[in-house]
């Protein structure tokens, strides 16, 4: 049932990009959208949520509206028991928002401590908050995210270098990452260019714990495609995967995982890489890196 959902989600998805603001109706009240080169546009909102449509919009620009429900879905609180502002005050998740009632500053609620620890908090969410939390699982829960968004940043920053020599964005998601073995027992770093454009750099180094005598000695591999050689090996990780896909395929899985590591072989830049050179550059590995 899941899956079916999915599917036709993703289906829905493909017609309408922001399937989730569809029919979003921010709260009443008064927004002040200041943009990155200092402009300022206003709009005073007063929604009927029966009929949902505007009693009554007073705003600078006639497009402000779409922006408003789209910056009010991702900034406001999932729910008042979840806070970024222990008093409450404040109802905003984020430091580019600052969602506050208006009595709160009419009544003088809202105070400059209770602003300096919001904005404190969002320095440092995990000292400020997720540690005092009486639940250690909110604290784990918080680093794990941490560690995936760095990962997700990551590969959005791969997908974006690989899409800018050339690549379609539906097949970019096919990229293998390259290790090629320096013959170091600390490792190496894997640099893969197209050009002078560097597209990926495959760290697997590895260091010393503690007050170590021996400093480590890191190899540096480069790998230098041309943009139709780079396209030559984004085609073949495409074939490979599809062949991956049906399993009666096995064979022919190999066989390109074979033919790819002698594709990349000659593209190894020995005068600009640093290896074991009594023992020679090593074997060539590849892993997906997305799909």
């Amino acid at each position: 049932m899941f899956e079916e959902c999915l599917d036709v989600f993703t289906e829905m998805l493909k017609n309408e990009d922001n399937l989730n603001l569809k029919g979003y109706i921010p709260a009443d009240g008064s927004y002040i959208i200041v943009k990155q080169d200092g402009t300022v546009k206003n709009a005073d909102i007063n929604f009927d949520k029966k009929t949902k449509e505007t009693r009554s919009l007073i705003c600078t620009d006639d497009t402000l509206l779409s922006d408003i429900c789209f910056y009010d879905y991702h900034s406001k609180l999932i729910s008042m028991n979840k806070p970024i502002d222990s008093k409450k005050v404040i109802h905003s998740n984020n430091y580019l928002a600052f969602a506050v009632k208006k009595e709160s500053i009419v009544t003088g609620k809202l105070t400059e401590v209770i602003i300096d620890n919001y904005y404190d908090t969002l320095k440092n969410p995990l000292e400020k908050k997720y540690k005092k939390s009486k639940s250690k699982e909110a604290s784990k829960i918080y680093k794990n995210f941490e560690e995936d968004f760095e990962k997700a940043k990551a590969n959005m920053e791969l997908l974006e270098n690989i899409v800018s020599v050339g690549i379609p964005k539906k097949q970019a998601v096919y990229f293998n990452s390259i290790s090629v073995d320096s013959k170091y027992s600390m490792g190496q770093r894997t640099y893969l260019y197209v050009g002078n454009k560097l597209v990926h750099c495959n760290d697997e180094r590895k260091f010393y714990v503690g007050h170590n005598k021996f400093i480590e000695t890191h190899g540096k591999i480069v790998v230098r495609f041309n943009k139709g050689e780079f396209k030559k090996y984004m085609a073949m990780c495409e074939e490979m995967y599809k062949a991956l896909a049906i399993k009666a395929n096995a064979s022919k899985y190999i066989s390109l995982v074979d033919n790819i590591k002698d594709f990349i072989k000659p593209n190894i830049d020995l005068k600009n890489s640093q290896f074991n050179k009594s023992k020679g550059i090593g074997c060539v590995y590849i892993e997906r890196q997305f799909v």
